[in-house]
């Protein structure tokens, strides 16, 4: 599909305001759930997070993302089928996603809730990762000369490079978790370096935390009885 300028523009202000800058405050409200020991919240929160940075991603690449919904992994298979991007995630944040795929939608607790204690550093470690690429990329300048430069190897070594160097350096222009650590507006700041290893000021090399794992069994699946009453009343998967 070919956009004009004007459309390029208007889809790049929407992938940044209605996805990146949504997803940055799903992310900080999911960091205080967790902080309050909210699990079901926290998890269902880091599902919108993830699945904003998902569709901000193909919406810059130009990927419509009606038909995507809630499916986490269709959304990084999407992101995947790209020809020009190799999304570099650790196993720790492929494993996260698919957890929350299955855990995050969980919200009135239709099936067993689990954690292990350490989901807040997962979920610091998959949003840095995924959202390196939450910008414009494959792009093009003009020099004085007039003429176009591709950036957009430019910009996917940027990518590469982010490993190279403490996590925490790596900035998006413009983006509203780097606006609210400089400023700290609403307590922003704070909120998004609690115990956070990725995001912040300054290195962190260790944080300490309390850990708490958790496992939840639904009524019906302590009463198996009830089901087909439940079903009448309510969705139960």
């Amino acid at each position: 599909m070919e956009l004009t300028d004007t459309q390029k523009i208007f889809l790049n202000n929407a992938a940044k305001r209605s996805f990146r800058d949504m997803a940055d405050q799903d992310y900080l409200t999911a960091r205080i759930c967790f902080k309050n020991n909210l699990p079901f919240q926290f998890l269902w929160m880091s599902q919108q997070a993830i699945e904003k940075y998902i569709k901000c991603i193909l919406i810059f690449n130009r990927i419509p993302v009606k038909n995507i919904g809630h499916d986490l992994v269709a959304g990084i298979k999407k992101i995947n089928d790209i020809p020009y991007i190799k999304l570099d995630l650790s196993d720790k944040s492929i494993y996260f996603i698919e957890y929350l795929n299955d855990q995050g939608p969980n919200r009135y607790f239709q099936k067993v809730m689990y954690t292990n204690g350490f989901e807040i550093i997962t979920l610091d470690r998959t949003v840095w990762e995924l959202r390196r690429y939450c910008r414009l990329l494959n792009y093009q300048l003009k020099t004085p000369k007039g003429e176009l430069i591709d950036m957009l190897e430019v910009e996917l070594r940027k990518i590469e490079h982010s490993r190279n160097v403490p996590p925490h350096k790596y900035k998006i222009t413009d983006g509203y978790l780097e606006k609210r650590l400089k400023d700290n507006k609403y307590n922003h700041g704070n909120i998004l370096t609690w115990k956070n290893l990725f995001f912040g000021k300054t290195k962190k090399n260790t944080i300490k935390i309390g850990r708490s794992q958790r496992i939840s069994y639904p009524t019906q699946y302590i009463h198996p009885e009830s089901l087909e009453l439940f079903n009448k009343f309510f969705k139960t998967n």
